[in-house]
Order: C-alpha cells, then sequence, then structure tokens
C-alpha cells in the first residue's frame, strides 16, 4: 500500500464534519511526511559553486563543503548506506576527513555520462598540514573509517601544503573493516609541487581499484594488513617514481587484469622475505625495467620467479602520452591518452564511448 494514502484516508474519514480541523490536520500530516522524507533520504548534495553550508543538501538547496556534508552523514540514523553526491567544482580540505558509516562519495556527473567533461569530475584537494602519527607523520584526505565505502568519478590532487611530505587522498587504517571500493578516480599528483605519496594507502580484505586512473603518484596503491580478495581492473598506473604497488597478499587472493603500467622504474615492491605466487592477466607493461623490488634504504630489484604473466604485453616507447586535441570535443576532451589503452578496456570508461 501507498504509504501515502494511510494518513490522507484516515485524516478525511475521521475529521469529515470539522473542515477547520481537517486543515489543519492535513498541514500538520504533510509536514510530518516533508521531515520523514528528510530523515530517511540519506543523500546528500555538495555544490561548492552554489551550495551554503546552512542549507538541508537536498539537490535543490546544496551544501557547499564536503566537511558540512560528511558531519551530517555521521547524523544520521537510518541503516541505509549515506550517497555524498559532488556537484563540479573544487574542494578544499583543510582537514582530514573521517567516514564512520557505509557511504558512496561520488560525482553527480560520471565519466560514462553522456554530459561528462574533464572539468566536470570533482576535485578534492587537501591544504592540511600533518593530521595523522600513524607509523610516521602524515597527511590524510579522506579516512576510511567504516566497512563498504565507495568513491566513484572523482579527481584526487595532491597536497599543496609546504609541510607535509607525505600525502595519501585516501586512506583506510583498520585491518579488520571489510569493502572499500575505487571507480573512476583520478589521482594526479605534482613530484615538486603538490606529491601524492600514494593514492590509496589502506588495510584489510574485499577491496576494488576499477577504471582508475594514478598519474604521476609516488606510488599508486599501498595495501599491507589482511589483504585478501584484492583486485585492480582497467586501471592506468602511469608515471610512479617509487613503484606502481606494494602490496602485501595473503594466500595470494587477488586479480590483476586488463590494466596498464606505464613509466615505472618498478611495478611491485614485496616484503624481502616473502615469495607471493600472483597472477597477472591481460595487461600492458610499457617502459617498467623491473617486475618486483624490496624496500632497502629505497626500493632495488627483487626475484620475480614467482609471478605468473598471462598475456601480458612487455614494450619501450620513447612516447607513452599522447596529447589530446584541445578543440576534440566529447569525453576525452583535454585528457592525454595511452592509444593502447582504449583497446583494453582501460582508463575511467565503463561504456564503449
Amino acid at each position: 500500500m501507498n504509504k501515502l494514502s494511510i494518513p490522507f484516508a484516515h485524516t478525511f474519514t475521521a475529521e469529515q464534519k470539522h473542515p477547520h480541523m481537517r486543515k489543519s490536520i492535513f498541514q500538520t500530516t504533510i509536514l510530518l511526511l516533508a521531515t520523514g522524507w528528510q530523515l530517511s533520504a540519506q543523500t546528500i548534495f555538495v555544490d561548492p559553486l552554489k551550495g551554503k553550508d546552512t542549507q538541508t543538501g537536498t539537490e535543490m538547496a546544496p551544501l557547499a563543503t564536503l566537511d558540512k556534508a560528511v558531519a551530517m552523514a555521521a547524523g544520521f540514523t537510518g541503516k541505509e548506506p549515506v550517497t555524498i553526491k559532488l556537484f563540479p567544482g573544487l574542494y578544499t580540505l583543510w582537514e582530514k576527513q573521517v567516514i564512520k558509516s557505509p557511504a558512496s562519495i561520488e560525482a553527480v556527473i560520471l565519466p560514462d555520462d553522456t554530459d561528462w567533461q574533464p572539468a566536470k569530475m570533482p576535485v578534492i584537494q587537501s591544504v592540511s598540514g600533518n593530521n595523522s602519527g600513524v607509523q610516521f607523520p602524515h597527511s590524510v584526505g579522506i579516512l576510511v573509517a567504516a566497512e563498504n565505502v565507495k568513491f566513484r568519478g572523482i579527481k584526487f590532487t595532491g597536497n599543496a601544503n609546504p609541510g607535509v611530505k607525505y600525502y595519501y587522498p585516501i586512506t583506510k587504517e583498520d585491518s579488520l573493516l571489510k569493502g572499500m571500493e575505487v571507480s573512476q578516480c583520478f589521482f594526479a599528483g605534482d613530484r615538486y609541487m603538490a606529491p601524492i605519496q600514494a593514492g590509496v594507502w589502506a588495510h584489510g580484505p574485499n577491496s576494488s581499484i576499477d577504471h582508475c586512473v594514478f598519474y604521476n603518484c609516488k606510488n599508486a596503491l599501498l595495501f599491507f594488513k589482511k589483504v585478501e580478495n584484492f583486485s585492480v581492473t582497467n586501471t592506468i598506473i602511469y608515471g610512479s617514481y617509487e613503484a606502481a604497488m606494494w602490496v602485501w597478499l595473503q594466500d595470494g587472493q587477488f586479480t590483476f587484469r586488463n590494466n596498464i603500467v606505464a613509466d615505472c622504474d618498478f611495478f611491485w615492491t614485496i616484503p624481502p622475505a616473502a615469495n607471493p605466487k600472483t597472477r597477472f592477466e591481460n595487461s600492458l607493461f610499457l617502459n617498467v625495467n623491473h617486475n618486483a623490488g624490496n624496500w632497502k634504504d629505497g626500493v632495488v630489484p627483487a626475484s620475480d620467479a614467482s609471478f605468473v604473466f598471462e598475456h601480458v604485453q612487455r614494450s619501450k616507447k620513447e612516447q607513452v602520452l599522447k596529447a589530446a586535441p584541445a578543440e576534440e570535443s566529447g569525453n576525452r576532451a583535454g585528457l592525454p591518452s595511452i592509444p593502447e589503452a582504449e583497446n583494453m578496456g582501460a582508463g575511467l570508461f565503463k561504456a564503449g564511448r
């Protein structure tokens, strides 16, 4: 039965002889329904250009900052996951944001939408100083402190604070938390001006990296404790100047498929005592000098005898990236591309457009 029919049927039947009372109850019912909808509809819209943090967070009255949206999400009492939808614009983080309940943080306009363009990606940039002392002083953009958290269609840039040496846009510290998905996101670092130490630094099982681009991050991915059922698919890792990935696997539960790794000296950093049997499938390595490395005051070559490469192509080429014409229309306008990526389905776009 339609929920709206219940109070109205009861109201108009019981109060037919009292029109003024009927009007009052009608108005009260409408107010209660509206309030109930606001409490149960756990979607928050944010627009840094047109929003205000004094508004309600609806699509027509969006908030202005991600800080306010995260705080509002923490106050929801419903069991359904929260969705925070970001309109195009720049989101500046002055402090780390902590996600304490299942949530999706995603662009209003996703890369496969027909009207998507690079400029319409919401951009998250931290200017915070060091805000975490876990293992060593560093800066975190968003701390995942809940299970089943998703990121979709967002661009993350480096931390421009001159006091920060190590910056991680997405971090998950608790290895007991299950489920994290990063999809169709772009991580753009600048080694000298706004570096990204690693796009994602996380622990725990059931994490997925899909259709992402890691561009000039020192390391793309750092996954260490209790790493199980971990997947990296349809992703481009370009220009990592330490290693593309550091992953300590549990029982080799790992999927690596349809990826491109380019202009990286080291592909995979493994523990010195470890020799994981790991399979890499249907991928392309361009200008990758070493498959495996160990950390000894820097990454040094290590044995890759236990690595299994199935349908992995390798190539050396002078120019990996191809500049996109500025006048090019469509969803790739303004983005440099790797020509081979389109044939493999690697990159931001899931649909064949």
